[in-house]
């Protein structure tokens, strides 16, 4: 019994002993992926542009009570964009036909960058065209 115990003190005492604790990250990364094809998440079909920046800050505000701080965006749903470019049309799922620029005018990126109350969000541009 007693040769038991010897063992099992010095391993307890060289696993507690020489232990250090373990410091917590500054910073969690909790993310959330925002869907743009087939208006899955975001945009509400046939909105406005007033609508869908009101919606997509809405979305912004409930991640932001989830507890996310990093938003992966997807801008490129099919082969089109969800921002202004010279090389991809505007996406259909953005204004319901494709290469047709929202109107009034807006860019849903730079929206999500810096025109949201929540720019300090890591907005991560997620691309992945079918």
């Amino acid at each position: 019994m007693i040769r038991c115990f010897l063992p099992l003190c010095l391993c307890c005492l060289a696993i507690f002993g020489f232990a250090q604790p373990i410091a917590a990250p500054k910073q969690e990364f909790r993310g959330a992926w925002i869907s743009t094809v087939i208006n899955l998440d975001w945009p509400i079909r046939g909105a406005s542009p007033s609508q869908q920046q009101a919606e997509l800050l809405r979305i912004f505000e409930d991640l932001k009570k989830a507890g996310i701080n990093a938003i992966f965006f997807q801008l490129r749903s099919e082969s089109d964009a969800f921002y202004q470019s010279s090389l991809e049309p505007w996406s259909y799922y953005l204004t319901g036909k494709q290469g047709q620029s929202p109107s009034p005018f807006w860019d849903p990126l730079e929206f999500a960058i810096r025109g949201s109350p929540q720019a300090r969000y890591g907005i991560a541009r997620l691309v992945q065209p079918f």
